[in-house]
């Protein structure tokens, strides 16, 4: 894994301990501001994804169990990132 995949995966961890209450937010040199869109599902689950992350697409039952799967999935996904290419 590269060296910012390591920060992407450290700062994962970070948002998750934000969202759960368990820290609070502070910025930090070289932070980047990732936009995640939190989605209510029709049967109670929750559906994540990212346009500025492609292949971020999470959902799940409820939010724990999405953010217990953030870490892992944004270890596999490409980093940096591979730009969606905008049509038009």
């Amino acid at each position: 894994m590269t060296k910012a995949g390591s920060r992407l995966i450290s700062a994962a961890k970070e948002a998750v301990a934000i969202a759960r209450g368990k820290k609070k937010p502070g910025g930090g040199a070289g932070m980047k501001r990732l936009t995640v869109f939190f989605e209510p599902r029709p049967d109670g689950g929750l559906r994540v994804w990212s346009d500025d992350l492609p292949g971020l697409v999470l959902s799940g039952p409820d939010r724990d169990a999405v953010l217990d799967d953030l870490p892992a999935i944004l270890k596999e996904l490409p980093w940096p990132p591979i730009p969606n290419k905008k049509s038009g």
